[in-house]
């Protein structure tokens, strides 16, 4: 695909594949991105809405960091209601 590194070694280089439109609010949304050439992922840099000309620092993917959340949430939810009914089944 890429004429320059067809000759090259395919040991040689990294890639990250993305699909299509994948982290595309992050790209949209980021004043930056880098790639993590330690753990091999994208970090994206967000402009601080308190304090624009100031850059923050290297984060993954916020549309990554709110699935984790949401799924955080989904679990504690369901953690609660575990307790919830082992109380009131309790007699509590």
């Amino acid at each position: 695909m890429y004429p320059i590194l067809r000759d090259r070694d395919p040991e040689s280089f990294g890639m990250i594949q993305l699909e299509y439109g994948q982290y595309a609010e992050d790209f949209f949304t980021a004043s930056s991105w880098r790639v993590n050439l330690e753990t091999k992922t994208l970090e994206f840099t967000y402009p601080d809405p308190s304090n624009p000309e100031q850059p923050t620092a290297p984060q993954p993917p916020l549309t990554a960091q709110v699935a984790e959340l949401k799924a955080e949430t989904a679990a504690l939810n369901l953690a609660i209601i575990d307790v919830w009914e082992t109380l009131a089944g309790g007699g509590v």
